[in-house]
């Protein structure tokens, strides 16, 4: 097969595959509105940019979601945690599913730049070279937490507290799964979970996550 059907082929498939990320974004905004979620904007977080080849493509598309149920503050943001799911393309594809503990009241009027997906996927990435966050795997769950390593940390990252999460391989992803790997991960991150952390004395480096 020559160079130019390899790389035919290999955009193909990017395409296909951004096609079926989509339909999954879709899907997943109409189950958000059955679980009593919202997103916060109708449109999904990425990094992109002409300068660097590395923002031509996106390599981490991140919906985020607050929970229709916290009380409304006068920002317009819910008093709550934000929820976030990423599906990212760094390494093996996957998706990971968090829950985001801010000092939320002290943010400002509502609004994400579409740009601002580092806020999100920083904190996420385990193997980030730079060291900003402290990850802690509880085997007993499944999930690591995330902390910033010191407050300036935390306050460049919009006065972020902590996060949990959990991955999922894409391919474990489907029609049939999403609702339960996400809506009740979320749901299963405010209750079960959060308790379970705080009765285990060995993660009360973490309290935090039980808000």
């Amino acid at each position: 097969m020559s160079l130019d059907n390899n790389i035919e082929n290999a955009f193909m498939v990017v395409r296909k595959t951004y096609e079926n990320v989509q339909k999954m974004i879709n899907f997943m905004d109409e189950k958000a509105i059955l679980n009593d979620y919202r997103p916060v904007i109708d449109r999904f977080l990425r990094y992109s940019s002409d300068k660097y080849p590395i923002g031509w493509l996106y390599n981490d598309i991140v919906k985020i979601y607050q929970y229709e149920k916290d009380n409304p503050l006068e920002s317009d943001w819910l008093n709550g945690p934000i929820y976030v799911v990423n599906i990212s393309f760094n390494n093996k594809p996957k998706v990971i599913v968090a829950k985001f503990n801010y000092d939320i009241e002290k943010w400002g009027g509502k609004g994400i730049s579409m740009s601002s997906s580092w806020a999100f996927t920083d904190p996420l990435n385990k193997d980030y070279k730079d060291g900003l966050f402290k990850h802690q795997y509880i085997k007993e769950l499944g999930y690591f937490i995330s902390k910033p390593i010191n407050g300036d940390i935390r306050k460049r990252y919009w006065d972020m507290e902590s996060a949990i999460y959990k991955e999922f391989k894409l391919s474990e992803v489907t029609a049939e799964t999403l609702e339960a790997q996400v809506f009740g991960e979320f749901e299963n991150m405010k209750k079960n979970v959060l308790r379970n952390l705080w009765m285990n004395k060995k993660y009360r480096f973490y309290e935090d996550n039980m808000r």
